[in-house]
């Protein structure tokens, strides 16, 4: 008997463990997603969709193949991208970009292009005496610009110097894509029509498409979103470097603490200038600096520059909004913010939040912190299942989802 009662025990200790946490859903893409963002002419998204670490995670059938998007943010860019791929697989089908090749193909810059498109493997190839040496030299440096990494998306020097890099940031711009992006199909055909414009002369009819989500980025204010896109086109990414740090320092940020976040290759362009822009919105917030150094820091990777700078835009946009910020704090690795009242605002790119064991773990790390706080709201980008809202009313944190424009309904 006590040999049954005790294996009864057990199998109800395991259910109870297994019952205080919810498992990661499984999700529908044509239940969550708005029906605009769900499917077009050149592209639907599958059905199954997963989530994991704070992100969803999307796959997209398209004519150029399958493609993954890591997250709400990058699903966003990549329905982006593939209408501007559409529009571009127009243009290539025209005349005029035809004669534009052939224009390219007899230009002196046509003889140059290898050494443009990658100049470490042309002197491999051709490198006799000093060209041999000088590279060998400077191998381990090829990558970088001005101290720093050059990202997946970024062209080299060599051709941002022939104007083929702002060719390409108009062109994807225009289109309403991000010229960073780091899907390598949409580069290469951005590359191909940027060629063809620049050393071909062509002059093709562009149908503009609308600048939004494709850039990942959903600014707080009209002027502050046409700056951005101004910057980005007109720009080059050391140009726009120069012009981050002395935002940063105008807001307090120290000149070597600013270059350390510059430097960070996980920030693309796009999601650096897009940060910088944020922190200056957030005016009168004390602690900026303390942010910026925590996303210094803890930026290893796209999704992490992703997620703090989407974390930036939040804060921004609540306290532009009705919730004034006075504070910047962080709750461990995270940052927070504090409003005027005394509450704590937990604002998290977070696509589908779930109870589970690191959810509760964030969410009672910010209750127990001892920061004077009179309440706590926890902000999120996308959605939450009704196990986890429950598990925040018990808890009395306030809770506001879908704060930025994103896919989900």
């Amino acid at each position: 008997m006590k040999r049954i009662f005790a294996l009864f025990l057990s199998i109800t200790i395991t259910a109870l463990a297994q019952d205080a946490y919810e498992p990661a859903p499984v999700l529908k893409a044509s239940e969550i997603l708005k029906p605009e963002v769900l499917a077009g002419p050149n592209y639907r998204v599958l059905e199954n969709v997963t989530t994991a670490y704070g992100r969803n995670r999307y796959t997209l059938e398209t004519p150029w193949g399958y493609m993954s998007a890591d997250g709400d943010p990058l699903l966003m860019q990549r329905v982006a991208e593939v209408r501007a791929m559409a529009e571009m697989e127009n243009i290539s089908g025209t005349e005029e970009f035809k004669t534009a090749l052939k224009n390219a193909a007899k230009t002196p810059l046509n003889a140059a292009k290898e050494f443009i498109d990658d100049p470490g493997e042309a002197i491999k190839k051709t490198g006799k005496g000093l060209w041999k040496f000088a590279n060998r030299t400077g191998e381990s440096a090829k990558n970088l610009i001005n101290g720093r990494k050059r990202g997946q998306g970024e062209d080299n020097a060599g051709k941002d110097l022939l104007g083929f890099s702002k060719a390409k940031r108009e062109l994807a711009l225009s289109l309403g894509a991000d010229p960073y992006s780091t899907n390598d199909v949409f580069q290469e055909r951005l590359e191909q029509i940027a060629w063809a414009r620049t050393a071909g002369g062509g002059a093709f009819k562009i149908a503009t498409l609308p600048i939004g989500g494709g850039v990942g980025m959903v600014l707080t204010a009209a002027d502050v979103t046409q700056n951005f896109h101004q910057a980005l086109r007109d720009l080059s990414p050391a140009d726009l470097r120069l012009a981050n740090k002395k935002a940063l320092m105008e807001i307090g940020v120290e000149a070597k603490s600013a270059d350390r976040f510059l430097a960070n290759p996980a920030f693309s362009p796009t999601n650096q200038t897009a940060f910088v822009a944020a922190l200056r919105s957030l005016k009168g917030v004390k602690n900026r600096t303390g942010f910026v150094a925590l996303a210094t820091k803890a930026a290893t990777e796209e999704g992490d520059a992703i997620f703090l700078s989407h974390t930036a835009q939040l804060l921004a946009a609540l306290h532009n909004g009705q919730d004034p910020l006075v504070r910047i704090v962080t709750i461990g690795d995270l940052p927070a913010a504090m409003t005027a009242d005394g509450r704590l605002v937990l604002a998290l790119q977070w696509d589908t939040a779930f109870w589970s064991e690191p959810a509760e773990g964030i969410i009672e790390a910010a209750i127990g912190a001892k920061l004077g706080q009179t309440g706590m709201v926890v902000a999120l980008t996308g959605s939450i299942t009704p196990r986890a809202k429950a598990e925040l009313e018990k808890r009395k944190v306030a809770l506001v989802t879908h704060i930025l424009d994103g896919p989900q309904r």
